[in-house]
């Protein structure tokens, strides 16, 4: 069915910047293979998701990242961890193998740029979320016995899951709270 829009003089350029970014909005959730990034701890939330964690409580968060089940292949993964001053408190850069690549006889570690020793390759494993199949790769990030407790680095921080070097992440940030 077409339809035919009547816009009032001077409004062309208007609607065309809405229709622009609504294009740009599309493919720009379409572009991100990222879906989730949950953050966990054994000692608290026994392995599922949460979103306040205690520092004397935790030893380590797991960050699980949730991407699309079409995405294949040797990839690096770095995951952008900002305090709740939202400075950058680390990052870290991981192997991961996706897809077909996470059988076989796939490398059981990689060199990456900027660390001195070869980093175990992450495996993604199967999973569901929200009813849809996606791959699930997890990498763990110390609490207990870094500056966060020595500094009292407590809040709200922020976690951004970033593919291969992009200057934009592949999925959205998630936050979490760090407490005493």
């Amino acid at each position: 069915m077409r339809r035919t829009i009547t816009v009032p003089a001077g409004s062309t350029i208007l609607l065309a910047a809405a229709l622009g970014a609504l294009a740009g909005a599309r493919e720009s959730a379409a572009a991100q293979p990222c879906r989730s990034l949950v953050v966990a701890s054994a000692e608290e939330t026994r392995g599922t998701s949460g979103e306040k964690f205690s520092a004397t409580k935790t030893t380590d968060l797991t960050f699980r990242l949730f991407v699309d089940p079409a995405l294949a292949g040797d990839h690096v993964l770095e995951l952008k961890v900002y305090t709740p001053r939202k400075f950058l408190y680390r990052s870290i850069s991981v192997p991961i193998a996706l897809g077909a690549a996470t059988s076989g006889a796939a490398t059981q570690e990689r060199k990456i740029d900027g660390y001195p020793h070869p980093q175990r390759v992450r495996r993604a494993t199967h999973d569901t979320l929200a009813g849809a199949d996606v791959q699930r790769i997890e990498v763990a990030f110390p609490v207990g016995g870094t500056d966060i407790v020595g500094s009292s680095l407590y809040g709200r921080w922020k976690v951004e899951p970033f593919l291969d070097g992009a200057a934009n992440a592949c999925g959205p940030a998630t936050t979490f709270r760090i407490t005493q």
